[in-house]
């Protein structure tokens, strides 16, 4: 494969011809200074296509079932974001996170690739303003040994693997260490599990230890987005230090980082939160079944966007087994599902790919997106915490989605199943 040099890679993106693809770990493409980085984050117009994604895939995080679930969508992403006429230039810093990509593309036809060692570039890179807010498992294990890496205050962390359920065979079998399990149903109420009254959640968090004064990592063993929901939840509160571990617990284990079993006893804080200085309750992450009419109402300033599955959207599938009903909101744009928008070993998406996959489904960018799933505001919150990484603040979540919209009589619903995709 040819080596190009700088020189020669502006010239090709001046003449808006190659698809730049770093290589790297999500981590690095993002902002961290990880993997070897010397300088923060990803050549402009670049898109992620990381070596990780493979040892996500043949390292047994995941089961047979998943795993050919990923491959397809992997084939699929690739197939959506490089074209075969156009040249490929791969990059790295260290001449070797770029050969799995390159093999994997090769096997699959492709020709005109070229390769560029990151070290050699002199001009300026891109990273996420807020991207210190989805941390690697580096930065994890840097606080489990006692160091205090960058964007960490020192003043006390706690990990919390966020899940539906109470402690269960998996988290029992393996979690990070010290992490604590929250079942969702803590900050979540039933039936159509939007969080809970702010007295509610005050003792959630004295439950489960959590001040506003240490920093809370948060992590997931799934790929549903449990983790950004209580990240969420946590910010609505006011707390200020919360981050999410990129790519959750396969992340870990990839590494090879070791593991904890058996059940962790919580602690609780000791002190009721209402006997000390609350910061500012933040209304403005989550919206209601009236709110959401509103924007109905308004699609010249905001818009309603359905983040479910296809299956869900076209009326196949509820895709829940507590909810009866199925069709969509008359007047919301599907969206995309939410695992569009993140990578096949479930980190962030670049945000030109995003953009990309919004502008597809004719979203306009300058509105304020309402986003809801069938339940709860998993994914929803997923994507609105990838906003927030971005700098943007212009995505919200309409949480109680297709469950709340559902469950009132009197809401137009469209059941009329769809065929094609918009």
């Amino acid at each position: 494969m040819k080596e190009i040099n700088e020189r020669d890679l502006l010239s090709m993106m001046d003449e808006g011809q190659p698809v730049i693809v770093d290589t790297r770990s999500t981590d690095a493409f993002i902002g961290w200074l990880s993997d070897g980085a010397k300088v923060r984050g990803h050549i402009p117009s670049a898109i992620s296509i990381s070596y990780k994604w493979f040892h996500h895939l043949e390292k047994n995080v995941l089961s047979k079932t998943m795993s050919e679930f990923k491959k397809k969508m992997m084939l699929d992403r690739i197939h959506e974001v490089i074209p075969r006429d156009r040249e490929v230039v791969l990059y790295d810093n260290n001449r070797t996170d770029h050969q799995l990509v390159r093999d994997y593309l090769q096997s699959l036809g492709y020709e005109n690739l070229l390769y560029f060692n990151l070290d050699n570039w002199s001009s300026s890179l891109e990273y996420y303003p807020n991207f210190s807010n989805l941390v690697p498992a580096t930065w994890i294990k840097s606080l489990l040994d006692g160091e205090n890496p960058e964007f960490y205050d020192g003043k006390g962390f706690k990990i919390y693997e966020c899940s539906w359920g109470p402690e269960d065979i998996i988290f029992l079998g393996s979690h990070i260490p010290t992490s604590v399990q929250v079942n969702s149903d803590e900050f979540e109420a039933p039936p159509i599990w939007v969080r809970r009254s702010d007295e509610e959640l005050y003792q959630f968090l004295e439950a489960n230890g959590i001040s506003f004064d240490e920093t809370i990592v948060l992590y997931s063993n799934g790929s549903d987005g449990a983790e950004y929901k209580m990240a969420f939840i946590l910010k609505y509160l006011g707390h200020k230090k919360v981050k999410v571990l990129n790519g959750g617990f396969p992340a870990w284990r990839i590494m090879g980082y070791p593991v904890e079993r058996g059940s962790v006893k919580k602690e609780a804080l000791g002190y009721k939160l209402s006997d000390s200085d609350l910061p500012q309750i933040n209304p403005d992450f989550f919206i209601d079944t009236d709110e959401a009419i509103e924007v109905l109402k308004n699609p010249d300033k905001a818009t309603l966007v359905d983040g479910r599955t296809w299956e869900e959207y076209s009326a196949f599938t509820s895709g829940y087994k507590h909810i009866e009903a199925v069709g969509r909101i008359p007047g919301a744009i599907w969206g995309g599902s939410y695992n569009d928008y993140k990578n096949i070993d479930d980190t962030i998406r670049s945000e030109a790919e995003i953009e990309s996959l919004m502008k597809k489904h004719n979203l306009d960018l300058n509105h304020v997106l309402y986003y809801f799933c069938g339940s709860a505001g998993w994914g929803a919150a997923q994507i609105m915490y990838y906003s927030e990484v971005f700098g943007n603040d212009n995505i919200k979540v309409y949480e109680g989605g297709w469950s709340e919209w559902s469950s009132y009589p009197d809401n137009p619903t469209e059941t009329e199943m769809l065929t094609e995709k918009p």
